[in-house]
């Protein structure tokens, strides 16, 4: 049983979590899930006005930070989306998974 138990555990500890993907735009809302488009964040983590389930979500290495194209954030107050000041991002990927921050061609608001 115990040999059961133990093979079990390290089945548990080599299966690789999955990465997630989150996204952001200038419609979203920080108390979103940020996990699809149809409930983007409007802030990403880092970002100094994120709150709510954005600023309480950890990014981890494989994750991926999709921004809406056509969409801009501004660190200056009454100008388009205000974003608060510098992003500061400090959560580090790895060389085997990466965190990816760019955009998604598909996703994107305006004319092509």
């Amino acid at each position: 049983m115990r040999l059961l138990l133990r093979l079990a555990l390290l089945l548990a500890l080599a299966i690789p979590a999955s990465a997630a993907t989150y996204y952001v735009s200038a419609a979203g809302a920080d108390t979103n899930a940020g996990t699809a488009t149809t409930t983007s964040w409007l802030h990403a983590p880092g970002m100094p006005n994120c709150s709510n389930t954005c600023s309480s979500t950890t990014i981890n290495p494989g994750d991926n930070i999709i921004l809406r194209g056509g969409d801009t954030w501004h660190a200056n107050l009454n100008t388009a989306v205000y974003m608060g000041g510098n992003w500061h991002f400090t959560t580090a990927g790895s060389s085997g998974s990466p965190i990816y921050i760019g955009v998604n061609k598909t996703w994107f608001t305006g004319t092509v």
